[in-house]
């Protein structure tokens, strides 16, 4: 949720661009639209996840999972 919700400012600050330009410069908007973004990017990011799971056909561990 904080993902798309990050997102969202973003996006509702990039089509406000030009009113927060004019109140704040151009480059402080700039940095907190791609801020946010970034961090809405790395909470979508999926960690301790099982990527893959294999059966073992061969080997001493034969029948067994590979996680």
């Amino acid at each position: 949720m904080r993902g798309f919700m990050a997102w969202s400012v973003a996006g509702a600050s990039y089509f406000n661009m030009a009113t927060l330009s004019l109140m704040m410069g151009p480059t402080l908007p700039t940095i907190g639209i791609v801020s946010a973004a970034i961090y809405g990017a790395r909470t979508f990011y999926l960690k301790d996840t099982v990527g893959k799971i294999d059966y073992i056909l061969e080997g001493e561990h034969t029948g067994q999972l590979r996680v």
